[in-house]
């Protein structure tokens, strides 16, 4: 009997704790578990336990003054948390901010993009947040995020119009890698990124989910600015095999090392297209789920001699 009693007492105990949110808690010892664990990097994961609340008293915490990484992924922050962050007199030294899955508006991309705190960011990413328009031109616009490498604006509905205010932006003239996947973007968006004279450093571009047909594919294999591509997704896009043929003549697919082109309606014809093109030297990974290219297909990619690939490709 005694031994029920301390169960549900300890079950009690536990549903009590994790029923309250961070403001209850004190603050500074969940930040010190942290960064016992990772150093300079502050890291909260999918709980919602933050809130703005937690995430207010977070940034008025002297303990953060060093954190260089600070991610709050699924952790409800709204337009609020971020105005904390933005203020915050300790978060001087961020290089990378990540906020994924939470609820940042176009008011709090735009607090981002005002703050001097982020002055050294490096690394934003902002995906599955709500940042639409309004707020990709206040990030694009920013003289504070002229250090960016990295962007991740994946599911923010910023269509064609927020692809061409990044492909027009000197501020992201030091992008790396950026992630516009599940936006809406069109061919039309494509073509103004393949055109830009600011993304000559990107490296890795994703661009799934979105509607982009062969003419969007045609302009990105004969864009003369982006010369550096390492990994590119296309995943669950309307590449088809004309898309295929027009990639396989691409010069700057000489630097590629991956290729997503998962459910793109790829058939045979566009697999042996694949096969025969001399123009992957360094492709490594190669993804064709979810296409039509068949046995016969999958079988002439995987024995062909212009490629060294290390994945089952289909």
């Amino acid at each position: 009997m005694k031994a029920k009693q301390a169960l549900k007492l300890v079950f009690t105990l536990t549903f009590v704790l994790f029923s309250f949110p961070a403001d209850a808690y004190n603050i500074n010892k969940l930040i010190l578990n942290e960064l016992e664990k990772n150093g300079t990097r502050l890291i909260f994961l999918n709980t919602g336990i933050l809130g703005d609340k937690g995430t207010s008293r977070l940034a008025k915490s002297h303990l953060v003054s060093d954190v260089k990484h600070l991610a709050l992924w699924g952790m409800k922050v709204t337009d609020i948390g971020v105005s904390a962050l933005a203020k915050s007199k300790y978060l001087k030294n961020l290089e990378i901010l990540n906020l994924f899955n939470n609820e940042v508006g176009p008011k709090g991309a735009t607090l981002i993009a005002k703050s001097a705190n982020f002055l050294n960011l490096k690394d934003l990413n902002l995906q599955w947040n709500k940042v639409g328009i309004d707020g990709v031109r206040a990030l694009t616009s920013s003289n504070m995020l002229r250090q960016l490498e990295s962007l991740d604006l994946t599911a923010n509905n910023i269509g064609d119009e927020g692809a061409k205010l990044i492909a027009q932006s000197e501020t992201l003239a030091k992008l790396k890698k950026l992630r516009l996947g599940d936006n809406g973007l069109s061919s039309a968006g494509l073509k103004v990124l393949a055109q830009s004279t600011y993304l000559s450093n990107i490296e890795e571009l994703d661009l799934y989910g979105n509607q982009i047909g062969p003419d969007g594919i045609e302009a990105l294999a004969e864009s003369s600015t982006i010369k550096k591509l390492r990994i590119l997704s296309l995943k669950k896009n309307k590449v088809g095999d004309s898309g295929i043929a027009a990639l396989s003549e691409a010069g700057w697919m000489k630097t590629l090392e991956e290729l997503d082109l998962q459910w793109n309606g790829i058939t045979e014809s566009g697999a042996r297209n694949l096969a025969n093109s001399s123009g992957f030297p360094k492709l490594r990974i190669l993804k064709l789920w979810g296409n039509e290219i068949g046995e016969h297909g999958r079988k002439t990619i995987e024995t062909s001699p212009n490629f060294q690939i290390s994945n089952p490709v289909y």
